[in-house]
C-alpha cells in the first residue's frame, strides 16, 4: 500500500497552478506530498497521517527529497489535525486526499490496513467539511475515490459550498468500465460547467497509454511506456 496508482494519479492530476499552501489528508508514506513538491517550486506542504509508523517512513521519505524544507508530516487524525489550528494559521490553497475507500466491508486483520482502507476513523463527509474550513475563497480539494462514490461525494461536496470543477473517469483499459473517479471541487462559484474527461491506464497489457504516460512519467525512474515493469 506504499506506493499506488491512485496516489500518482492524484498526485499528477490535480491542479497545481499558484499554489503556495497545500495540504494531503491521510499521506500514508507521503507519496502525493512528494508529486506536489516536485510539480511546484516554492508550496509548503503539509501531510497528516494517523498511522504513526507510515508518518514515520514519511518523515523519512520527505527528509531525504530534495524538498525537505518545503515538506512537514503531522502524526495523528485530521480531526484533531484541524482541532489544534490556531487562529492565525492561514488557509491552504490545495487540498488533497485519496481518503479510506470501504465504509461497509469485511475487515482486514491488519489493523492499519483497516485504517487506511475503512472509514472508521475518518469519512468522507468528515474530509470535506474540516477541509472546508481550511479553505479560502478560491481554494480548491482533490480526491480520488472508486467511480461508483462520485455522485455521493458531489452531493456531500454541494453541502458544503463546494463546486465540481473538473471530473475524470479513470479505467483500466479503453473498453473496460471505469473503476477510480477522479475529483476537484473549488471554493469558489465557476461560471461555467465544470470539464469532464476519462483515462484509461493501460493501452495493452503491460503497456500504459500514451495519455497516462504523458500524466504520471515524471514520477517514474527507469521505466518506458512499453514496458512499465523495467
Amino acid at each position: 500500500m506504499k506506493v499506488g496508482t491512485d496516489s500518482i494519479l492524484l498526485g499528477t492530476w490535480v491542479g497545481t497552478g499558484r499554489v503556495v499552501r497545500a495540504l494531503d489528508v491521510g499521506s500514508g508514506c507521503g507519496v502525493i506530498a512528494l508529486i506536489l513538491a516536485q510539480r511546484t517550486s516554492a508550496a509548503m506542504i503539509d501531510a497528516v497521517e494517523i498511522d504513526r509508523a507510515a508518518a514515520g517512513q514519511a518523515m523519512e521519505n520527505f527528509s531525504r527529497s530534495p524538498w525537505s524544507d518545503r515538506l512537514k508530516i503531522v502524526a495523528g487524525p485530521f480531526q484533531d489535525f484541524c482541532a489544534f489550528r490556531q487562529t492565525g494559521d492561514l488557509p491552504y490553497d490545495l487540498i488533497v486526499s485519496n481518503p479510506p475507500w470501504f465504509s461497509a466491508a469485511t475487515p482486514a486483520r491488519n489493523e492499519a490496513r483497516n485504517v487506511a482502507r475503512h472509514d472508521h476513523r475518518l469519512t468522507l463527509k468528515e474530509i470535506l467539511v474540516a477541509s472546508r474550513g481550511l479553505m479560502h475563497s478560491h481554494s480548491r480539494i482533490g480526491l480520488v475515490l472508486p467511480f461508483g462514490s462520485a455522485e455521493i461525494c458531489c452531493e456531500l461536496a454541494r453541502d458544503v459550498d463546494l463546486h465540481l470543477a473538473r471530473r475524470t473517469a479513470v479505467r483500466s483499459f479503453s473498453d473496460r468500465s471505469p473503476t477510480r473517479v477522479l475529483l476537484e471541487f473549488s471554493a469558489a462559484a465557476l461560471s461555467e460547467e465544470g470539464s469532464f474527461g476519462s483515462l484509461s491506464i493501460y493501452a495493452a497489457p503491460g503497456k500504459y497509454s500514451e495519455e497516462f504516460w504523458a500524466l504520471t512519467s515524471s514520477c517514474y525512474l527507469a521505466r518506458t511506456p512499453a514496458n512499465p515493469l523495467q
